[in-house]
């Protein structure tokens, strides 16, 4: 593993009471949903700006933006035309990190954050069972992860939550029924054996 850069600086900014908040991306082509949007976006590109936009100038706040590991493995994503960096402006606040795909995992940025936001995907789970409080904005997030994580019900209270610095973390029960649904995820009730 290559050792990230950002490191010192999210750790020095967590040392000096600075929210650490991190939106973790999807492979943009494999939502694998019937429609997109959520409560308070209408995409993913729409609720990764609007984010950005929300906490641009509040200090108390570094935002990381994690692109997913599997859009450099041809093996599972093909050939991507769009990477998730694609989605937001080329020029960040200061306030922001676009991490490098291959920066922290889930297990290594756990004891870093504040707040783990999501649009969909299996790292909310990993990232209850971690004890990290957990939002899920895509609409299909709830009903792909039936587990008691935050939900925004609007945009105006996704900003504000994001603004209010607060975060609950979930409870020992959610964590528990996290763990379950993830175990459950791997049985070949679920899932295709890779022959």
């Amino acid at each position: 593993q290559e050792a990230s850069p950002n490191l010192a600086r999210v750790v020095a900014a967590k040392q000096q009471g600075t929210k650490i908040i991190c939106c973790f991306g999807k492979i943009l082509c494999d939502l694998a949903v019937p429609y997109d949007g959520g409560p308070a976006h209408t995409d993913i590109a729409d609720w990764l700006n609007h984010t950005i936009d929300v906490v641009k100038d509040n200090p108390d706040i570094l935002l990381l933006i994690k692109p997913h590991p599997h859009e450099l493995r041809t093996e599972i994503a093909l050939d991507l035309v769009e990477f998730l960096r694609d989605v937001v402006p080329a020029i960040l606040p200061d306030n922001v990190i676009f991490l490098d795909h291959k920066e922290f995992n889930v297990a290594e940025m756990a004891n870093l954050l504040d707040l783990a936001v999501l649009w969909n995907g299996t790292s909310s789970l990993e990232l209850a069972i971690m004890g990290v409080p957990v939002m899920m904005c895509g609409y299909f997030g709830r009903h792909d992860y039936p587990v008691e994580l935050i939900y925004p019900e609007s945009r105006s209270q996704y900003a504000d939550y994001l603004c209010s610095l607060h975060y609950a973390k979930p409870s020992s029960e959610v964590g528990r029924r996290a763990a379950a649904l993830l175990h459950y995820m791997g049985t070949t009730d679920v899932a295709l054996p890779n022959r």
